[in-house]
């Protein structure tokens, strides 16, 4: 709580009240975090150079890792540019970095241009990038990195250069995920012809590899995300199908609701809401009545979803339900679509 006061104060121009609370943190990791955002914040209003400083006493008294503080350095140096729209800055800060971490670092100052919608700077980062990637091409360490930095140009927009990357990954784990997320960014653009054609390309599981299976039903379980939040609820039920692995039961669940929800179908999604257990810390059930009643208000207002939301059950089925009737009144309802594959 202390640390979002003090990013809250930094951002509304109380430095001086955003250095007080963060100080008042016992935790040296929320302190030294907070302490980071607040000269971000501050550097993108003003002196580059003076964050510069405070990062590098800052990096002084962190616990020493295995990145190199200097790479540490151009990274945060990089994020500064970024927010203050300089994508060359950050691309030269970034080139400073001598360990492989700048293919992460790279990925990360990607994700903040996709926020910011920059389509010039997009342009600009993406071609910069494959020109510097080539080397870690034949690294087995990177191809992870390599299909996160291939991901985030979709995400940018630039599929041309992500195809070209993803395609270039001799690991292929990493390549299929690569692919089936550039294919999510490509629903998400309204091309799905593509995004078709992208993901009938991977290879045919293996006859008997549950594991293999596995996997690529959580792809299939990525794209109907995707589908979902482009509006096809329809579609996304269908591909939803392909996911019959008992692991992912519950995730499927929440995601059908979801996708029921967004077909228009708010009872159905409920009902499969409510079979759901809970489980701590686990909550696709909480997720799934978030996402049922946020998509219920957004397309057809507040009485609707409030009616259903009084009745659950439990407190917790309830307070979902009526944070998702203010989350579609502010906006409308998307999920945020992780890579299914972990480092």
């Amino acid at each position: 709580m202390l640390q979002w006061l003090a990013e809250w104060q930094a951002k509304h121009d109380d430095p001086a009240g955003s250095q007080e609370t963060f100080v008042q943190s016992k935790d040296d990791d929320i302190r030294r975090d907070a302490q980071f955002k607040f000269i971000t914040s501050r550097a993108v209003k003003g002196d580059v150079k003076t964050a510069e400083s405070e990062y590098r006493n800052l990096l002084a008294t962190s616990p020493s890792g295995l990145q190199n503080p200097d790479d540490l350095l151009a990274q945060d140096m990089a994020i500064i540019y970024i927010l203050k729209g300089d994508v060359r800055a950050a691309i030269a800060s970034l080139d400073s970095m001598k360990s492989a971490e700048k293919l992460y670092a790279l990925y990360a100052v990607g994700q903040l241009l996709a926020e910011k919608k920059d389509k010039p700077g997009a342009d600009l980062l993406s071609n910069e990038a494959l020109r510097r990637v080539h080397r870690y091409l034949e690294d087995p360490n990177q191809a992870y990195p390599l299909s996160l930095l291939a991901t985030v140009q979709a995400k940018l927009g630039m599929f041309d250069d992500a195809v070209d990357l993803a395609k270039s990954i001799p690991d292929e784990q990493r390549r299929d995920e690569a692919l089936v997320m550039i294919a999510v960014h490509l629903i998400t653009a309204k091309n799905d012809s593509r995004a078709n054609t992208l993901l009938e390309s991977l290879p045919k599981v293996p006859e008997g590899n549950a594991d293999f299976e596995g996997v690529r039903e959580m792809a299939w379980v990525r794209v109907a995300m995707a589908q979902a939040n482009a509006g096809d609820g329809e579609g996304a039920l269908k591909t939803l199908d392909a996911v019959r692995d008992p692991r992912m039961e519950d995730f499927a669940k929440w995601q059908r609701a979801y996708a029921q929800a967004r077909a228009g179908r708010f009872t159905e999604a409920r009902v499969l809401a409510s079979h759901i257990p809970q489980q701590f810390p686990k909550d696709a059930r909480g997720q799934a009545f978030r996402l049922v009643a946020a998509v219920n208000s957004h397309q057809k207002g507040v009485s609707e979803p409030t009616s259903w939301a009084s009745q659950l059950a439990t407190p917790e089925d309830r307070t979902s339900a009526y944070l998702g009737i203010a989350d579609g009144l502010l906006k409308e309802p998307t999920e945020e679509i992780p890579p299914y594959f972990e480092d």
